[in-house]
């Protein structure tokens, strides 16, 4: 792995997703929810800011470019079957967020070599910000704090947004990188 700081930043992102899984499906007090809550916040922004270091910094790397999406789904998908586990997320999400994702994975992986870049589209990019805002509702509705009853309606409301958001982006980034590596992809031909 070329040791620069944005990819030092997404390495560490990936290290606290089994802590963060670990504090949701412990013992389930408020105290480690609310911990998970704090540590999935730093670690979303550790995304952007990984990014931004690169760019600004000029340190952008191929690895980078395909480390960052990997480290990407290990961490939401890791959160996400986490929160399956408490009952905070349905399955059929948790299934059509991976099954998007293993599809996206095989398409790239059938066009690797004919493609000249692998960079995330911006489709797969709100995808990822809208199935991260998703899973920080699931998480919230699980505590028990007391909020106004307003705040419940809001919260409520986000939920439900940021899951069609999801569903959305995942299924039209799905169908945008089928079009564009499935045309390049070269067809395999058996001799009997």
């Amino acid at each position: 792995m070329p040791l620069n700081l944005p990819n030092f930043l997404t390495f560490l992102r990936l290290c606290t997703a089994p802590f963060i899984a670990m504090l949701l499906v412990g013992d389930s007090s408020q105290r480690q929810l609310i911990h998970a809550i704090v540590l999935f916040a730093i670690a979303g922004a550790l995304d952007k800011l990984d990014g931004v270091v690169a760019r600004r910094w000029n340190q952008t790397t191929e690895f980078g470019a395909i480390f960052d999406p990997i480290v990407d789904k290990i961490w939401i998908h890791t959160i996400n079957i986490s929160l399956l586990s408490l009952n905070a997320i349905p399955l059929w999400v948790v299934a059509i967020l991976l099954a998007r994702d293993f599809a996206v994975a095989e398409l790239r992986g059938g066009a690797y070599g004919q493609v000249s870049t692998r960079s995330a589209h911006w489709l797969g990019k709100f995808k990822l910000r809208a199935q991260v805002i998703y899973s920080l509702c699931c998480m919230l509705n699980l505590t028990v704090l007391s909020y106004p009853p307003f705040l419940h309606d809001v919260l409520h409301v986000l939920t439900v947004t940021a899951l069609g958001m999801s569903l959305f982006f995942s299924l039209a980034s799905l169908v945008h990188y089928a079009r564009l590596y499935g045309r390049r992809l070269t067809p395999i031909r058996h001799n009997l």
